[in-house]
């Protein structure tokens, strides 16, 4: 049914209203995308003013809808919704893209109502499944809209969501294409022909309506058949034009990523009439008043007991970390976990077997399983993504936007280094460390036997923030006993005397090796402190430091299942710098091979033998 000619006009005026304001942010600060925001913005007025459920004092309100802008460079186009709707002051506009300012260059949890951080494209839908997810699983009346661009769909990841949203069934997702026709360096067909775009997602499970993006009987029809749908994700694809409706910009080439000059302003605000008579806060539909929501918190607290495992037994690190993660998870509801298709191998299977309801399973697809984590962790939840270490390599992007979106995030990774034996270089994680300890805030920890993976795992769900803890595949004796603490940014002395010649410094799988390292040695007359280092980051650099000036020696020596650079050597050699002491590592330097982890650990230069040969050289 077309609008009320009332109502029309108001949305036309409003709907231009916005597209000055972009404009307006993206010339005073001399770049920005102005012509990405005047596509969508018919589509988002009407989103924002009239659809969206948004609490009128609290954009992050838990119970509102959300909105994710996945192309993010369409960010002056949010902040002139916010602006008109009243979240932010005139005032604040000015600062756009300044040092200091809320309103970045893309979206970032610095403003309210932003779920996650945008702008490394093809992000938004996996968040947003993993958030639809949780409120349908919770039965949840919230809906969540994500933006994206006919650009971004280039992007592999966002096929991988909407795959998943399809065989999910979230039906209270809603994905809507601007199908603008122009990306930053050509026509989108001269590219990447993305098209049947309509069936496309029809064949991944979604219902799809193809409209005008500029039509606003239309919008409002499309918005209003949204509302009583149900049973699969909506997609809804928006033909417009970028640029749309100023003449010198709509449907032009080389504008994208270009502030208009201020006499062109002059002339697109000409093209962009708002009647006198426009009402906002009339039009306004979508500001209501929700209840206030106390925030909730894990503070999970467990002694292990002696019933629970057999200490006389070795055991990987793995399986230990899914045995934590079934019997913590079953004392906080706030746990959850995302999973891809090695859940029997990492042993997260435990707690999807005991906790069906807060398992997801995402599938080969480990970029989309990180940002569907995000989703969840925006919802206030502790979300942890497993898989094998090495596979969490190329969702590193992923990774870092969600800790850069202070997404409660605990990222477990299995199979780590050569330890893993027969299955070969492309399933070994070598370089993880050095990925994970490159960002800014995050904790880093590698366990060496049961209790500590246990005790850590535990750690990890109390911190509120991103986590990276890898586990080893094969089997190590028990090193501590059932009532160690291993607190965060902390490390252990194994092995001391009063007569120690040097210290080694390991952490992990090859702790081992340090230890039986130590025990050859010391029937040679040499005797070894040993220190384990299971938290990467923070890093215990003090007291690696005092250990290692208490022992003296002509250097220390770091033995890590870890290539070279990156990992627990370079540690050592920042916690050590300018104390004269040197530092020996032993780690993988090349490329490894299948075969059986004792020979691959001799070959490499990182088992007991290699330590013993190299701390001999050195001390003569």
């Amino acid at each position: 049914m077309p609008l009320e000619a009332q109502l029309k006009s108001q949305f036309q005026s409003l709907s231009n209203l916005i597209r000055r304001d972009s404009i307006d942010l993206t010339t005073q600060s001399g770049s920005g995308h102005p012509t990405t925001c005047l596509s969508a913005a018919d589509l988002m007025t009407w989103l924002f003013f009239r659809e969206l459920r948004l609490d009128a004092q609290n954009l992050d309100h838990p119970h509102a809808d959300k909105y994710i802008f996945s192309k993010g460079h369409a960010a002056p186009l949010l902040y002139a919704l916010m602006y008109r709707l009243g979240y932010l002051e005139e005032a604040e506009l000015k600062t756009f893209r300044q040092i200091g300012s809320r309103l970045e260059g893309h979206p970032t949890l610095r403003l309210p109502g932003v779920v996650a951080a945008t702008g490394s494209l093809g992000q938004g839908l996996s968040i947003g499944v993993g958030m639809a997810e949780v409120y349908k699983r919770e039965k949840r009346d919230q809906k969540v809209y994500v933006l994206l661009g006919d650009g971004e769909i280039n992007e592999g990841q966002v096929w991988e969501a909407a795959m998943l949203a399809g065989s999910l069934k979230v039906d209270n997702l809603v994905a809507i294409v601007d199908r603008n026709k122009i990306q930053q360096s050509n026509f989108c067909e001269g590219i990447v022909d993305a098209e049947p775009l309509h069936d496309k997602f029809t064949a991944f499970g979604w219902e799809v309506a193809r409209i005008n993006g500029h039509d606003h009987d239309a919008i409002a029809e499309v918005f209003a058949r949204i509302r009583t749908h149900s049973g699969k994700p909506f997609a809804i694809i928006a033909d417009t034009e970028k640029g749309f409706p100023v003449s010198f910009l709509s449907g032009k080439l080389k504008r994208h990523g270009v502030a208009l000059k201020a006499d062109e302003k002059v002339q697109a605000y000409a093209e962009l009439p708002v009647g006198d008579d426009l009402d906002i806060t009339a039009f306004t539909a979508s500001k209501q008043t929700f209840a206030p929501v106390e925030k909730a918190s894990v503070n999970i607290q467990h002694s292990l007991t002696g019933s629970e495992f057999d200490a006389s037994k070795q055991h990987a690190a793995r399986a230990a970390y899914g045995d934590a993660l079934k019997t913590l998870g079953g004392q906080s509801e706030l746990v959850w976990v995302v999973d891809g298709d090695v859940s029997n191998s990492t042993f997260s299977d435990r707690f999807a077997g005991a906790y069906p309801e807060r398992h997801i399973e995402c599938g080969i697809a480990e970029q989309n399983m990180i940002s569907v984590g995000v989703g969840v962790a925006a919802t206030g939840k502790v979300a942890l993504a497993n898989s094998f270490a090495r596979f969490f390599e190329r969702a590193f992007d992923q990774i870092e936007m969600g800790a850069y979106s202070k997404a409660n995030l605990k990222v477990v990774g299995s199979h780590i280094g050569i330890s893993i034996g027969e299955d070969g270089a492309s399933q070994m994680a070598m370089a993880d460390c050095g990925f994970m300890r490159a960002i800014p805030g995050a904790v880093v920890l590698c366990p060496s036997d049961y209790v500590s993976t246990f005790y850590l795992t535990q750690e990890i769900l109390n911190h509120p923030g991103f986590c990276y803890m890898r586990t080893f595949r094969g089997n190590r004796p028990v090193l501590y006993p059932i009532d160690e603490s291993f607190p965060l940014g902390g490390c252990k002395v194994l092995k001391a005397s009063d007569s120690d010649k040097a210290v080694v410094v390991a952490s992990g799988y090859v702790l081992h090796e340090a230890l039986d390292a130590a025990k050859t040695l010391s029937e040679q007359g040499i005797n070894l402190r040993v220190v384990d280092a299971y938290s990467l980051k923070p890093f215990p650099s003090e007291e690696i430091r005092r250990i290692c000036e208490e022992v003296g020696g002509p250097a220390v020596f770091t033995l890590e299942d870890h290539y070279a650079t990156g990992g627990l050597g370079d540690a050592v050699l920042e916690a050590l710098n300018g104390s004269g002491i040197k530092v020996e590592k032993l780690a993988v330097t090349e490329f490894p091979e299948s075969g059986k982890p004792e020979d691959l650990l001799a070959k490499y230069g990182i088992d007991a033998a290699a330590l013993v040969k190299r701390v001999s050289e050195v001390l003569g």
